[in-house]
C-alpha cells in the first residue's frame, strides 16, 4: 500500500478549517446585541412606558429600573416579547433609570441596554390647596400669582381654557410664580398651572385633560365717581361703578385740603356702589374734594388702582321773603364759589329757568318779574341757587318755595 502523505495532510487541514468556521460562525450567530432604547412614549400616575429597538436573534426581553441613579438596580418580573415595556409602583415627580437586555429561550442573555432616564408625572396636590396660592401682584394690564411647589417638578406651564373647552399655553416658568401679560383692566381671570417634569432626552411627564386653576384680577382703571342727593343733600351719596375689585377707598376733603373722612366699600359688585358719608360731608353750601381708588386685596395688602379725584359743590340753603311785587331771595356765601346761578319755577319737579347769574360777591337777589309776569302774592315759586366753582359739579336737588 502506498500512502499520500501530501493528500492526507492537505485532507486534515481543510477539515480542521471547516470545524474552525463552524465554530466561529457558532458563536457569532449566538451573541446577541444591547437593545438600544429609543425614548419615553407615556406616563401617568405612577407608570411609565418606554420602547426599544428590537434585536435580531432576541426571543424575549428582560427590563429592570434604578430610583437612585444606577446604585440599586431592581429587575422587573416577567419578560416580554414586544419592543415596549412599561413599570409600574413608581413615585410621582420621579426620575428613573431603566435598562433592558434580549434573551433567548435557552437563557441567554444580551449585555444590558446604555441606561435610560424615564420620568413620571409631579403631584399638583399643592397647586392651589397650599396657603402660598394666591395672587401677588396687580397691574390694569397684568397679575402676577404664585403657588405650592410641585415635588420634582422642573418647570410649570400656564395655560388658559376656551370656551370650546381647549387649553391654551401662555408661558411657562420655572419657579413657583408667574406673570400673566397683555389682560383686560378690572377683569377676573381663571389660569391653570401644570407642573411637568422633563428628562435628560426631552420628554415631559406633564397631566393633558385637567389642571388646577387660580383665580385673579386685574386693577381697574381710575373709577368715575358722581353724587347722587336725589333724597337730601345732607344724605347725598357718591355713585360708584361696578367693579371686579375687592371694593373702594373714597376720601373726602374740605375746601383748604384737609382730609375729613376716609370710607371704605366692600366688593366685587356687578352693580353700581353707593358710599353715605353723612353730614360732615355733605350738608348745604360746602365745597368737597373727593378721590376714588378701587383696590385688591393681595397677601392681606391693599393694592390701589390710580385715584381719580373730583370736586363738588352743593347748593346752599335759600332764605326767601315775599313782598309786594317782589320775591327776596338769600343765601351765605360758598366755598370757592366763583358764582351763582338762580332758578325758578312754578312747579316744584321741574320746569326750572334760570333768571339771574350772580357774582361770588353777591349772596341776595330780588325777584321782581317771572315769566314775563309781576311776582304774586297768590303764586307758589319755587327756587334754588346753584353754586358754580371752577373743575367742580354742583349738587343742586333741594328746592325752597314761597307761597
Amino acid at each position: 500500500m502506498h500512502l499520500n502523505f501530501k493528500k492526507i495532510a492537505t485532507a486534515v487541514s481543510a477539515t480542521a478549517a471547516t470545524f474552525a468556521m463552524s465554530a466561529a460562525f457558532s458563536i457569532t450567530a449566538e451573541a446577541l446585541d444591547a437593545p438600544v432604547i429609543t425614548g419615553q412614549t407615556g406616563t401617568y400616575g405612577n407608570y411609565v412606558s418606554f420602547q426599544w429597538n428590537p434585536v435580531n436573534g432576541a426571543n424575549k426581553y428582560v427590563t429592570r429600573y434604578s430610583y437612585d441613579g444606577g446604585a440599586t438596580w431592581i429587575n422587573e418580573s416577567g419578560s416580554t416579547s414586544r419592543p415596549n415595556n412599561t413599570i409600574y409602583r413608581l413615585n410621582a415627580g420621579g426620575s428613573y433609570l431603566v435598562q433592558v437586555a434580549s434573551t433567548t429561550y435557552d437563557g441567554q442573555q444580551s449585555p444590558w441596554s446604555a441606561p435610560f432616564e424615564v420620568v413620571t408625572i409631579p403631584s399638583d396636590d399643592n397647586i392651589v390647596t397650599n396657603s402660598t396660592a394666591l395672587q401677588t401682584g396687580a397691574t390694569v394690564n397684568s397679575a402676577t400669582f404664585n403657588w405650592g411647589a410641585a415635588p420634582g417638578a422642573t418647570g410649570y406651564r400656564i395655560y388658559t381654557r376656551e370656551s370650546n373647552g381647549q387649553y391654551t399655553l401662555i408661558g411657562s416658568t420655572d419657579a413657583t410664580s408667574f406673570t400673566a401679560t397683555g389682560l383686560t383692566p378690572d377683569t377676573r381671570y381663571k389660569f391653570y398651572v401644570s407642573p411637568f417634569k422633563q428628562s435628560a432626552s426631552g420628554y415631559i411627564a406633564e397631566h393633558n385633560n385637567y389642571f388646577p386653576y387660580v383665580h385673579v384680577t386685574t386693577l381697574a382703571k381710575a373709577p368715575s365717581v358722581k353724587a347722587d342727593a336725589s333724597y337730601s343733600i345732607t344724605n347725598a351719596s357718591f355713585v360708584l361703578p361696578a367693579t371686579n375689585a375687592d371694593g373702594y377707598r373714597v376720601r373726602f376733603y374740605n375746601q383748604k385740603g384737609k382730609l375729613i373722612t376716609e370710607k371704605f366699600k366692600n366688593g366685587p359688585s356687578s352693580y353700581e356702589a353707593s358710599v353715605h358719608p353723612g353730614k360732615s360731608v355733605c350738608n348745604y353750601g360746602v365745597y368737597r374734594k373727593v378721590k376714588v381708588a378701587s383696590y385688591l386685596t393681595l397677601n392681606n395688602k391693599k393694592v390701589y388702582s390710580k385715584t381719580t379725584t373730583k370736586s363738588f359743590i352743593f347748593q346752599p340753603k335759600v332764605n326767601l321773603k315775599q313782598k309786594t311785587g317782589m320775591l327776596a331771595i338769600s343765601w351765605k356765601k360758598v366755598p370757592k364759589a366763583t358764582k351763582y346761578e338762580v332758578y325758578v319755577s312754578y312747579n316744584k319737579n321741574d320746569g326750572y329757568k334760570k333768571v339771574a347769574t350772580l357774582s361770588n360777591k353777591k349772596t341776595s337777589y330780588t325777584l321782581k318779574k317771572f315769566r314775563s309776569s309781576k311776582i304774586s302774592n297768590n303764586k307758589t315759586y319755587y327756587v334754588y341757587v346753584k353754586p358754580i366753582a371752577k373743575g367742580a359739579t354742583s349738587v343742586c336737588t333741594t328746592c325752597w318755595y314761597q307761597l
